[in-house]
Formats: C-alpha cells, sequence, structure tokens
C-alpha cells in the first residue's frame, strides 16, 4: 500500500485539496496496516485496540468497514466490549 503522504501527494498534484474525510479515511487505512505489523511481531492487538478502530470507521461514515473490523476482531478470539458496542449501534441509529 502507499504511504500516506504519498497518496495526499499525488491528489496535491492532481489539483485536489484533501479534506477530512481524505485524512480520516488514510488515517484510518494506516491504522489497520498497524494492526498487521503489531500481529507480525507477535503483539496480539486487544478489545481497546480493535474498539478505537472501530469507533473511528463509525465517525466517518465507514460502517461497513467497522463491521468488517469487528468480524475481524472476533475471528482472532478478541471478544466486542460495551464500547465496542455502543459504537456500531449509534453509528446504526445516525
Amino acid at each position: 500500500m502507499k504511504e500516506t503522504s504519498e497518496i495526499l501527494e499525488e491528489m496535491r498534484g492532481k489539483g485536489l485539496m484533501p479534506g477530512a474525510v481524505a485524512y480520516n479515511t488514510l488515517w484510518m487505512e494506516d491504522t489497520l496496516c498497524v494492526t498487521k505489523e503489531m500481529e507480525q511481531k507477535r503483539l496480539v492487538p486487544d478489545v481497546v485496540t480493535y474498539s478505537t478502530i472501530i469507533s473511528g470507521f463509525c465517525r466517518n461514515c465507514g460502517l461497513e468497514r467497522a463491521f468488517c473490523v469487528k468480524q475481524q476482531m472476533v475471528e482472532k478470539g478478541v471478544l466486542p466490549d460495551v464500547i465496542t458496542s455502543r459504537s456500531l449501534r449509534a453509528a446504526k441509529n445516525d
């Protein structure tokens, strides 16, 4: 995956001015890459890690992505907590 700075520079080079949604989306993608890197180093993302990512997707109109991350979380044996559930519920009700 391209580095965030490369993508932003490419957008600017095409005359596009990245807004908050672009920055937030790129940040979330970087966050998912960080969890993969953690796993490669034998560090286990926990419920706080996943809940933070899910909350970020929920706040930035990424409800579908949030549910995908929740599914990955459960598949890896990390159970959602109250915060995870509240984030998903609140986003569904918006």
